[in-house]
């Protein structure tokens, strides 16, 4: 087992190897996230805290909140490719997150759901199904 100093080591050397491809990942991700946030503020400013403003507001975000989670899937992938030393490009990634995404999808709906009830049930079994699906995606994709 690694200590952590090795660890972090090894992380920043993989992320200097692979700092084309992960950056344009996390870059895309990160400009995605920050249109939803600011798409959704200007709605509910706009129309006021109301009913009508909420949904536009939920309606408007999912188109973001689908891609964040392709661009999500697709970043595991390219860390993927760069722990095993091969070359992926970040448009092939995304192509392989796509074949996987209902899946991916799925079960991130599944997992956030199990422990909302588990967190709602008492604080512990929330932790514990928190727990046991922490990887589910991982293993999908």
């Amino acid at each position: 087992m690694l200590s952590s100093k090795d660890l972090i080591t090894e992380s920043f050397n993989l992320y200097r190897a692979s700092f084309k491809s992960l950056s344009k990942a996390v870059l895309f991700l990160g400009l995605v996230s920050f249109t939803q946030a600011v798409a959704s503020v200007r709605i509910i400013d706009f129309f006021g805290p109301t009913t009508q403003a909420e949904i536009s507001s939920l309606l408007i975000q999912l188109p973001f909140l689908l891609l964040a989670a392709l661009l999500s899937a697709a970043l595991i992938y390219l860390v993927d490719a760069a722990l095993n030393k091969e070359r992926l490009l970040f448009k092939q990634a995304v192509a392989r997150a796509g074949r996987k995404f209902l899946i991916f999808l799925a079960v991130s709906i599944v997992a956030g759901i199990l422990t909302a009830v588990g967190f709602l049930a008492l604080i512990v079994p929330g932790v514990y199904i928190w727990v046991i699906f922490a990887f589910a995606t991982y293993f999908v994709l």
